[in-house]
């Protein structure tokens, strides 16, 4: 990848998973997995958790871009809650893509649905999402 704001998003967990970032707009992100063995579970199918982290790595920026700029302006974002209802399954070689849509939010929470489909567009799963968004000069509390 060549752009540093989505470098910054996809690096660690996401190199690991293999995940990228197939569109991202203000209020909406897109994150693409290309299924293989590391991502099944011993059903020979994709693992639940890889589907949820997808939809989690796309709700997360979704909200973060604003109109008329490049990236997401150093912003960030914590996953507060997650809801994910599987509704089909999916094999090696799938292309899954996670979409979520901002939905409504203030200025800090902010929230979102997501959709996961195959290549063909059948749907994988469904859920909705609310993150909190840190601004660039937030930082992290310790626990």
């Amino acid at each position: 990848m060549t752009d540093p704001t989505i470098d910054r998003h996809m690096k660690g967990f996401g190199e690991f998973v293999g995940y990228r970032v197939a569109r991202w707009e203000p209020d909406l992100c897109a994150v693409q997995v290309t299924v293989d063995a590391r991502h099944m579970n011993i059903h020979d199918i994709v693992h639940g958790g890889v589907v949820t982290t997808i939809m989690d790595k796309a709700g997360g920026p979704c909200g973060l871009m604003r109109e008329g700029e490049d990236g997401d302006g150093g912003r960030t974002a914590l996953t507060i809650s997650m809801t994910v209802n599987f509704l089909a399954s999916a094999g090696p070689g799938a292309i899954l893509t996670a979409t979520a849509r901002k939905r409504s939010g203030g200025r800090q929470i902010f929230f979102c649905s997501i959709e996961v489909a195959d290549e063909t567009g059948r749907l994988i799963a469904l859920g909705d999402g609310a993150y909190k968004m840190r601004e660039a000069a937030q930082k992290p509390r310790d626990p």
